[in-house]
């Protein structure tokens, strides 16, 4: 078992690595980070027929070569493919390069990133999110990637630069505008211009409903025919967000702030995952909920001016690893299933 798990095991190695050098010697650069990031990069982008949903993105490029296709698929992923597509005919190394954009786009975040997005990065999102994200929901993932750059910019008072950086990551997945607005109202990040964003997202809404209601209308309708696979679904995803919750708690943050997250938090958990008893969606939205929680909570401290203390940085730790253990388990009972399984790994070449 662990033999089928040595690559994606190695890559996280070299994260928790990374973390370790920077906690028994005060080490405060990025060097190790992106080395981590290259291994990590390279599992990814030189994959053979690995990951859920690989063989379907191939299929997908196909299809988005010709823009008069483009209908149902979100215009900033389309744009994204069909431009990679004009470097080569080959489908294959299209996904490849999708993904090399996803990695390349990591190394920036992490260029930019303070010493506590930082340790969020390394510790939580990469352990728990990034092997689904690189190698498997990869519109959602690079729509995650541009909501990473909008907390950036919302924890240094860029509000503006956020918000476009939102806009941007909807193009790439229509689910980011969830997770969007869960971040701007639960973290404050705006006040004065409340109605105005509720104007704009009105606006896009109506439009997005009016031009892709239909395509939308049947994937929701489609998740009914994916049921959860077990009556536990989704309970991994909730014992990280409560433990990013308890953290959240003695975080330092004001009691009013602490108070909307915990609260929103936990009681859109209770409703996604009673939700995923009877369709996939649930489970989909608990997803979205496990990557926004916690980067709510990082904006919410920036904003406060507030460094994660040590109860914030143990809640990351222990939820993001009791992540990862869930995902390689999941890597694991997925063998052989579909036309690109996790296990076992192979190269593209």
């Amino acid at each position: 078992m662990i033999a089928d798990l040595a690559v994606y095991l190695a890559g996280l190695g070299a994260v928790y690595y990374a973390l370790c050098v920077n906690a028994l010697t005060g080490y405060r650069g990025k060097f190790f980070a992106l080395l981590a990031i290259i291994l990590l990069g390279s599992i990814a982008v030189f994959r053979g027929t690995v990951g859920t949903d690989t063989a379907n993105y191939e299929q997908m490029v196909a299809i988005l070569r010709s823009p008069a296709e483009w209908y149902g698929v979100e215009t900033g992923f389309a744009l994204l493919v069909w431009l990679l597509g004009l470097t080569t005919s080959s489908d294959v190394v299209v996904v490849r390069l999708v993904t090399a954009f996803f990695v390349l786009s990591i190394s920036i975040y992490i260029c930019q990133a303070d010493p506590d997005e930082l340790f969020f990065l390394i510790v939580y999102f990469i352990p728990f999110i990034y092997y689904q994200y690189a190698m498997n929901a990869m519109r959602i993932g690079i729509a995650s990637i541009f909501l990473l750059f909008s907390a950036q910019s919302f924890r240094r008072n860029k509000n503006f630069a956020g918000i476009i950086q939102l806009i941007v990551g909807w193009s790439f997945h229509y689910s980011l505008i969830f997770s969007s607005l869960y971040l701007l109202f639960v973290g404050n990040v705006i006040q004065r211009r409340k109605i105005l964003l509720l104007l704009i997202g009105g606006i896009f809404t109506f439009l997005t409903l009016y031009f892709y209601g239909e395509y939308l209308v049947t994937r929701i309708i489609s998740y009914k025919d994916f049921k959860s696979p077990h009556v536990l679904s989704g309970l991994s995803k909730v014992i990280c967000i409560g433990i990013i919750l308890t953290g959240a708690w003695r975080s330092g943050l004001t009691y009013k702030n602490r108070s909307m997250i915990i609260l929103t938090a936990f009681i859109l958990t209770i409703i996604f995952w009673v939700l995923g008893r009877y369709t996939y969606m649930g489970l989909r939205l608990l997803d979205l909920l496990t990557v926004i929680v916690p980067l709510t909570l990082l904006v919410m401290l920036g904003r406060e001016r507030l460094a994660l203390n040590q109860s914030a940085k143990t809640s990351f730790l222990v939820a993001g690893f009791i992540g990862a253990v869930f995902v390689l388990r999941g890597f694991i009972n997925s063998a052989g299933v579909g036309r690109s399984p996790w296990v076992p790994y192979e190269l593209l070449f």
